[in-house]
């Protein structure tokens, strides 16, 4: 092969494996949606739409990781 067509090759070939998938489209769709959620401290989310949002993509509801609130934050 020529050193021309390998560099293109090549160039293909780094598109492709730095391109997100769907799946990490749509996750990161939906992180940024739960922290616009958070932002506005939960008002008007259709939250069952959420969760099955949510759902769909894999995201179960049990985690061993809480967010309460802490001592240190109420300063």
């Amino acid at each position: 092969m020529e050193l021309e067509t390998v560099n293109k090759l090549y160039l293909e070939l780094s598109q492709i494996a730095t391109a997100k998938t769907a799946r990490e489209l749509e996750l990161e769709d939906l992180l940024t949606s739960a922290r616009a959620i958070a932002e506005r401290k939960g008002a008007d989310v259709a939250w069952e739409r959420f969760s099955e949002r949510l759902q769909k993509a894999g995201i179960g509801f049990v985690t061993a990781k809480t967010f309460r609130v802490l001592p240190s934050d109420e300063a």
